[in-house]
């Protein structure tokens, strides 16, 4: 979402976006996204909003992080480890590691 002026645009990567003016519409009831005479509010905004970061790429590592998350839900209800191994961080990986050695000694 970006704001400039009288104008909002909601951005939704993948959605068309939406554009009120807020002093004509302060409820946001009438999109304006499609109106011809807002065409170059619309891409003067949008290049805004998503000046300095990449939207594919963002939508590409977040797939891949929830096909991470499947595959260590699935392995965690199959493998059924201690509390103390089941979230995934540098930490608790080491926590699990030094308890595995306590508990073998």
């Amino acid at each position: 979402m970006v704001r400039r002026g009288a104008w909002k645009l909601n951005y939704y990567h993948g959605h068309p976006c939406q554009l009120f003016n807020l002093e004509e519409d302060p409820r946001e009831m009438h999109d304006r996204a499609n109106d011809p005479n807002c065409k170059d509010i619309v891409e003067q905004l949008t290049h805004e909003v998503l000046d300095g970061w990449d939207p594919d790429h963002v939508a590409a590592r977040m797939q891949a992080k929830r096909r991470d998350n499947q595959i260590l839900s699935q392995w965690a209800n199959k493998v059924q480890p201690p509390d103390y191994c089941r979230k995934w961080t540098i930490w608790t990986r080491s926590k699990c590691n030094r308890q595995k050695k306590m508990s073998a000694e």
